[in-house]
């Protein structure tokens, strides 16, 4: 270990050695980056003799926990530690100065996938540890740089698993004079080549180095092409890599209602049917009778198609039906005829219609609840007056009960639930959406669990997460309207895939369920326009995205 210790003083010699830098994993972030240890200046460190050290030979041991940028242990000039980094352990430093100073931090272990780096006092990256060679066995990088007054960290770590890899930092910092850096630098640029980022390195006189991280390239796919067995490759023409491209669909028509018959026809595929024996049909601008529907679409195996009092889309819909519904077939009209216009029932020739309506919205729920035969199904509660929080509920194949989450349960309502043998309910939001009290009067009937997140796209994970264990598939939708995602339900139901909520500029929850999961396949509702072919490969971690035809 002497023998490393002087390899690592006489590394500061080789600061004109030829830079190699790779991509550090940065210490896990905290909630405020408070630094620990220096209110009584005290340092965090005990002579070490357990090694085999005599107390005058100056090493120093780490003081676990150190992982986070909070427990930084605080080092002092002229330090030799000792550490150790087991699986995947980061240990953290904080070092800290009231004058410009020159830094040198110089690590030397077995391994060469042990780095060190330098963060800012806010845990932004500065710089990545400069190769610095290998001699007698032991791996040498170090930081070397001038800093201006203030706190830093300095991180240890190792990008390899399943070994505890031994290392020596030495630490040294002496006060330099104020000068303006990057006046005379070179610049090394790596390219980024699709999988990981570029960099840039301004190099300054004094031996100070600044990074600056260029974005990561997209890939470059030409055709996709299909091998026997149904999977298909491409391969990239910036990194020449081959990749497989996951069967990830967009499903999308010129306006909601074309959309909604082709996600029927997708349903169908799916299911591995000619005709359905069953259609519903609901209006294409409220929510609430599609939500109620979705069960229903369920129970008979059928598409949920959208329509208004439009020629032109009433022509489209009933051509499609006419194509795909067998003769004789029944086809479910949810709402009146200000919702579904009697000229669309009147052009269904051939057919059962079965129009379900009520007074309300939730008197037409209670009514298409019926038709579908609920008993003792468990229920899923959900404000009638926003759809925000219960769109993917449409997808857990469980009967929606709508209620306006403002009131009360309604008579009806308790007249109906005390017909079911129903116990179990799920109440899907916040109280916002629906009160308190809807889960002590649902507490008479059963037991109740609610179910929310923080917003609409974390309560559509925890629907996920809830009702899909082991789901291979997910169906994304716009989270900041309903037509798309309400027809994906019986699509979504026929594959056992929860329906994602997500848009361009809130798909961290979705992309961290899928990443979590595994999931690569599936769909994404509705055009581009929407939620862009990027996001969607960035949420499906795959490279291509095709259109259902």
């Amino acid at each position: 270990m002497k023998k490393l210790l002087s390899i690592i003083l006489s590394a500061t010699l080789f600061l004109s050695l030829p830079i190699n830098v790779a991509a550090q994993t940065a210490p896990p972030a905290n909630t405020d980056n408070t630094p620990v240890g220096l209110s009584d200046n005290t340092p965090l460190f005990t002579v070490s003799d357990t090694a085999g050290y005599a107390v005058g030979d100056n090493y120093y041991t780490e003081l676990e926990p150190n992982d986070y940028f909070d427990q930084a242990n605080l080092i002092y000039n002229d330090y030799t530690l000792l550490g150790s980094i087991p699986d995947n352990d980061i240990d953290v430093f904080l070092v800290s100065f009231d004058t410009y100073t020159a830094i040198t931090a110089i690590t030397g272990a077995e391994y060469d996938s042990v780095w060190v780096a330098l963060y800012d006092s806010n845990g932004n990256m500065m710089q990545d540890g400069l190769d610095y060679g290998y001699n007698d066995g032991v791996y040498t990088k170090g930081v070397v740089c001038t800093l201006e007054p203030g706190l830093y960290y300095l991180a240890v770590g190792k990008s390899e698993r399943y070994y505890t890899a031994d290392y020596l930092l030495y630490y040294q910092a002496a006060p330099t004079s104020v000068h303006t850096h990057f006046k005379n630098y070179q610049t090394v640029t790596q390219p980024a080549d699709c999988m990981y980022e570029g960099y840039i390195i301004d190099h300054c006189s004094c031996g100070f180095y600044r990074i600056e991280w260029l974005p990561v390239t997209d890939h470059m796919f030409g055709d996709f092409v299909s091998l026997n067995d149904g999977t298909m490759y491409a391969t990239c023409s910036v990194c020449h890599l081959e990749y497989e491209a996951y069967e990830l669909y967009r499903i999308k028509g010129k306006n909601r209602y074309a959309t909604s018959i082709a996600i029927a026809d997708a349903t169908k595929t799916k299911m591995g049917i000619e005709r359905f024996d069953s259609v519903v049909i609901t209006f294409g601008e409220k929510f609430a009778d599609a939500l109620a529907g979705s069960y229903l679409a369920k129970v008979k195996n059928a598409p949920i198609l959208m329509t208004k009092d439009d020629r032109n889309i009433n022509s489209a819909l009933i051509t499609y039906i006419s194509n795909n519904l067998v003769p004789g077939g029944t086809v479910y009209i949810l709402g009146g005829t200000a919702a579904v216009p009697q000229s669309t029932e009147d052009a269904l020739v051939g057919y059962n219609i079965k129009r379900i309506k009520g007074k309300s919205r939730y008197e037409t729920n209670i009514e298409i609840l019926k038709e579908a035969g609920v008993t003792d199904e468990e229920i899923i509660v959900a404000t009638g007056n926003n759809f925000a929080d219960s769109l993917s509920a449409s997808a857990v194949g469980r009967p929606i009960l709508l209620v306006d989450g403002k009131k009360e349960l309604t008579q009806l309502q308790k007249d109906y639930l005390a017909t079911l043998g129903t116990n179990k309910f799920y109440i899907v939001g916040g109280s916002g959406a629906v009160g308190e009290n809807f889960e002590s009067e649902l507490a008479e009937y059963g037991t109740v669990e609610r179910i929310k997140g923080k917003n609409r796209y974390e309560t559509s994970i925890a629907i996920a997460q809830k009702f899909f264990s082991y789901p291979i598939y997910a169906i994304t939708a716009y989270g900041e309207n309903f037509p798309d995602g309400l027809c994906g339900g019986p699509l979504a139901m026929t594959m056992n895939a929860p329906l994602i909520l997500t848009r361009p500029d809130n798909r961290s929850a979705a992309k961290s369920y899928l990443m979590t999961r595994s999931i690569h396949s599936g769909a994404v509702l509705g055009g581009a326009a929407l939620i862009d072919d990027a996001t969607v490969k960035d949420i499906f971690s795959t490279p291509e995205i095709f259109e259902w035809k």
